[in-house]
């Protein structure tokens, strides 16, 4: 599927915000509450709260990244 650079960015900031939002809300549950009766519904709200805030932060923040290291290092093939 052919798309635009920006499309792709954007794709990419939520898939990863998607994705480190789902593992820290599991991993920050587990060390601090354990494996406990009603994890699961515990989980799926701390990451629903995790994710709603990561994703704009990562929309924001992922360019701004990128364009700063494509100044300190070259990327060679």
């Amino acid at each position: 599927m052919k798309v635009s650079g920006k499309l792709f960015g954007l794709i990419f900031s939520v898939a990863v915000g998607f994705v480190m939002s789902l593992a820290m809300s599991f991993f920050m549950l587990v060390f601090n509450v354990g494996l406990i009766d009603g994890f699961f519904l515990m989980w799926m709200r701390s990451f629903l709260i995790g994710f709603s805030i990561s994703i704009p932060i990562a929309i924001v923040a992922i360019p701004q990244i990128r364009i700063g290291l494509t100044k300190v290092f070259k990327v060679g093939k």
